[in-house]
């Protein structure tokens, strides 16, 4: 059950958010995009404090950050994790760093801040795909994680 409302705290706060990167799953049905089409992720932050259950899906993507409401990323492509070494490249695929898995990631290296009047239950993450072309924009919810922000291991 959630806490009383006697039991948040009521005073300002900073949530700052470091994003590395994004490890897509394929069992999340990620579409590969189309000639003359981009494919971009990004991600976006936001605090509630209803049930988990109970937290509505957005309609619509946000488009940038809102102070005291949500954090958005930058939109960034997705990566294969196989080093691919050029035949024009005089560096060797051992200085690339080795992957856990073999599914392509989105790299953010995003530091994120926003002020908040108090500090909510969890923090939602919700990750959007967009595919983009010359004459259109389309939106997908790719999927969704929660992160309860009163635990301390996800606090730095």
């Amino acid at each position: 059950p959630p806490p009383s409302p006697e039991d948040l705290e009521e005073r300002p706060h900073l949530l700052i958010v470091d994003l590395e990167e994004l490890e897509l799953r394929p069992e999340a049905e990620h579409t590969t995009p189309g000639w003359l089409e981009s494919l971009t992720y990004c991600v976006s932050f936001h605090p509630r404090s209803e049930h988990h259950e109970a937290i509505p899906l957005p309609r619509h993507p946000p488009r940038a950050t809102v102070d005291r409401q949500f954090l958005v990323s930058k939109h960034s492509e997705a990566k294969d994790p196989a080093p691919q070494a050029s035949r024009f490249s005089f560096r060797s695929t051992a200085a690339v760093p080795e992957r856990k898995t073999n599914h392509p990631y989105v790299p953010f290296h995003e530091h994120l801040e926003l002020n908040l009047d108090r500090l909510d239950e969890s923090l939602v993450a919700y990750i959007w795909g967009r595919r983009s072309s010359f004459r259109s924009e389309e939106f997908t919810l790719v999927g969704r994680a929660l992160a309860p922000m009163t635990e301390y291991q996800y606090q730095r």
